[in-house]
């Protein structure tokens, strides 16, 4: 597991080549990503 980023209370800026930096890095053949809303609206 890896934290990628963890925002501020309304946004967060992510650069899809640190997303995947890991999982290729690690020759991963596998990669699952999951996001919240802390507020509780989608």
């Amino acid at each position: 597991m890896e934290m990628i980023s963890k925002g501020s209370l309304n946004a967060t800026i992510i650069d899809p080549r640190k997303v995947f930096k890991g999982a290729l890095l690690a020759d991963a053949q596998a990669v699952i990503l999951a996001h919240n809303h802390p507020s509780g609206d989608v």
